[in-house]
């Protein structure tokens, strides 16, 4: 994924939280909609999605994928001048109902994943 102008720890962090998503890149989703964010089909906002399979958004590339990821932080409007670290960042995708699980052991498993990999 092209860094976006974050810093590093955010960029590791989107990294950490597709190797989460993904179940280590293993996930059927992963493998059959190149999807590596459990992104659903967006209805409003700007999408790289090239359709609905299985009730999530499809992608032609998972670089695609990446970079949907990003268009859903500008549509959510992600003030990377002031969250700079893994937990606000979850905090953040929280408040944005990114995901449903319970906002601590989503921390926590991210925060395992980030450490695993040495993104620190």
């Amino acid at each position: 994924m092209r860094n976006k102008g974050y810093n590093n720890e955010i960029s590791n962090t989107i990294a950490a939280v597709a190797v989460y998503e993904t179940g280590g890149f293993t996930s059927k989703l992963f493998n059959e909609n190149n999807n590596l964010f459990g992104m659903k089909q967006p209805r409003v906002r700007q999408t790289t999605s090239i359709g609905e399979k299985n009730g999530y958004a499809s992608f032609e590339t998972r670089a695609d994928s990446c970079e949907d990821f990003c268009l859903w932080l500008v549509y959510n409007k992600f003030p990377e001048d002031s969250i700079t670290n893994l937990v606000d960042f979850v905090n953040f995708m929280k408040d944005k109902k990114y995901f449903e699980q319970d906002l601590t052991i989503y921390r926590n498993n991210v925060q395992g994943i980030y450490k695993m990999y040495s993104m620190t």
